[in-house]
């Protein structure tokens, strides 16, 4: 029986999704990292598979941040 869930965290999939995601970070910004870094602690308390793809998906959709 095959996930759901694992076919979004693909590159392919995130690809597709990355204009929808960088136009909700520019609207919410600390909403879309707090939303992020809740689902990225839950992968990996859980060594769920996709801790990888959620690191990179990470840097293609924040990138660098100076909070300065």
């Amino acid at each position: 029986m095959k996930s759901g869930y694992l076919d979004l965290l693909t590159f392919a999939e995130l690809k597709l999704r990355q204009h929808q995601l960088l136009s909700f970070n520019q609207s919410y910004p600390f909403f879309m990292f707090f939303i992020y870094f809740g689902i990225y602690i839950l992968v990996t308390a859980f060594s769920l598979p996709g801790a990888t793809i959620l690191t990179l998906g990470a840097g293609a959709i924040f990138g660098y941040r100076d909070w300065e």
